[in-house]
């Protein structure tokens, strides 16, 4: 099992305890103790295992950065790299991770490279809100037309799109107005994303546990009020 499909999968036992937990109560009743227990103790290895992930993290890091010493400028190889590295920091050491894509931003428009300046840009957008850029984060995403973009992009505009608003949500949680109005965004992005992504993959799968549970949310919440 490579190391992409094992953090998709451990994502999935993630959503799949939080749908047994408070989305589906009738099917739950029928889900036994073993399952759900199997499903704890899976997800109890991974995080058992979270300082041997730090530091195969911190060595992919390594090996791109030396990789990009040695290949051409201001080339679509650098690109790649550049946005491998960031992709590396992403979620580990937000800031490095923005001036990835930023610098990655500025050679690909440099050199005529535009899916790749969008691809970077949608990486940059979907890490601003970590730092505190939410309204550069929101401004950016929203001037965007991602109906005309080629299915690909299309795809990663709502991933992105997606992340940015739910980490602009957890900033809300003691404010539930402002919470329910940028996680029904999120909510919204994931839905769009499940309908360009194909089914038979392990991020269709996160995602559509994901948004099980948050539509579930939403309407608990509706019918409370």
């Amino acid at each position: 099992m490579n190391s992409d499909f094992k953090y998709w999968w451990f994502r999935i036992v993630v959503s799949v305890i939080l749908l047994m937990a408070g989305v589906m109560p009738v099917y739950c009743a029928m889900v036994g103790k073993q399952e759900v227990q199997g499903a704890l103790d899976i997800l109890d290895m991974e995080l058992q295992h979270s300082d041997l992930y730090m530091q195969r993290r911190a060595s992919k890091i390594d090996s791109v950065s030396d990789e990009m010493r040695k290949c051409a400028p201001y080339s679509s190889e650098q690109l790649r790299l550049i946005m491998e590295l960031g992709d590396c920091y992403s979620g580990y050491l937000t800031d490095s991770a923005l001036v990835s894509y930023w610098h990655g931003m500025q050679i690909a428009d440099s050199i005529g490279e535009r899916d790749m300046a969008m691809r970077l840009e949608l990486k940059l957008i979907s890490n601003l809100p970590v730092v505190g850029f939410i309204d550069d984060a929101v401004s950016r995403f929203e001037r965007m037309n991602i109906d005309s973009l080629p299915p690909e992009l299309r795809a990663l505009a709502f991933e992105s799109g997606r992340q940015m608003y739910s980490y602009i949500a957890s900033f809300y949680g003691n404010y539930p107005d402002a919470y329910r109005k940028w996680n029904d965004k999120a909510v919204d992005m994931q839905k769009r994303l499940l309908e360009v992504i194909p089914k038979d993959t392990p991020q269709y799968l996160l995602n559509q546990g994901e948004y099980y549970y948050n539509d579930s949310v939403k309407i608990t919440e509706v019918v409370e009020t």
